[in-house]
C-alpha cells in the first residue's frame, strides 16, 4: 500500500481494524502472530496497524498490515483522534498503548464496543503474551482460531544483504545479537508533548 492510496475513498470504503502499538516495538511485534491469523480468517479486512517501531519495516509485513505514519497523529486531541478513527472508517479499534498512552485517552469514555483499549500488562496474570493478544483480538471477532507465526519477511533486498553478511562469517562461528528492551533507558520514548508540565 503506497501512502499515496491510503486517503483513497476505495480503500477507506472497506471495513477497517486498526490496531495501535504506539508506545513499544515489542507490543507492535507480539500483534503480529494474531493479526497474521485475522488476515487469514477475514481477508476483506483492511488491517491497518499505528506502531512507530514497526514503521521504518513497513515493507516487511505489507502482506499482513498496513502500517499507518503515525508522525502526523502526534499532536492531535481527544476528539480529533477520534475523528480520524470515524474518517478512516474504523469500524474496530484495539489499543494496546497502556494506561498513559494518548489514544487510551482520546478513547476513554467512548461508547462504541469495537473500539477497546486492551488491559494492562499488570492485569495479565502471567500469561503468555501472545495468547493474551489472541484473545484480545478474538473478543473482536470470535471467529478468530489459530494464531500466525512471530516472523518478519525479509524483502529481497534484505534477504540479499543477509546472505553478504552471512557470507563474511566463518562457518561454526557463534553470531550473537543484543536488543535491549523498551524498558531501556536509551529506547526510552520522548516526553508527551500533551502531558502537562
Amino acid at each position: 500500500m503506497l501512502v499515496s492510496d491510503w486517503g483513497s475513498l476505495q480503500y477507506l470504503s472497506r471495513p477497517g481494524f486498526l490496531a495501535i502499538a504506539e508506545r513499544g516495538i515489542g507490543d507492535a511485534l507480539t500483534l503480529l502472530p494474531s493479526l497474521r491469523a485475522l488476515r487469514a480468517t477475514r481477508p476483506e479486512l483492511r488491517i491497518e496497524l499505528l506502531a512507530p517501531g514497526l514503521y521504518p519495516l513497513a515493507a516487511n509485513v505489507r502482506e499482513t498490515a498496513t502500517i499507518l505514519d503515525h508522525r502526523p497523529l502526534a499532536h492531535l486531541s481527544d476528539q480529533e483522534r477520534r475523528a480520524w478513527l470515524e474518517q478512516r472508517n474504523s469500524r474496530w479499534v484495539l489499543n494496546t498503548e497502556g494506561e498513559r498512552g494518548p489514544w487510551t485517552h482520546a478513547l476513554q469514555g467512548v461508547s462504541n464496543p469495537s473500539w477497546r483499549t486492551a488491559p494492562p500488562q499488570r492485569k495479565w496474570g502471567g500469561r503468555h503474551v501472545l495468547h493474551v493478544r489472541a484473545e484480545q483480538l478474538r473478543e473482536l471477532f470470535p471467529e478468530l482460531q489459530v494464531r500466525g507465526e512471530v516472523c518478519l519477511t525479509l524483502t529481497p533486498a534484505q534477504e540479499a544483504a543477509r546472505q553478504t553478511f552471512r557470507a563474511g562469517v566463518a562457518p561454526g562461528e557463534t553470531l550473537v545479537a543484543i536488543q535491549p528492551g523498551a524498558a531501556h533507558p536509551g529506547c526510552a520514548p520522548g516526553p508527551d508533548p500533551r502531558a502537562p508540565r
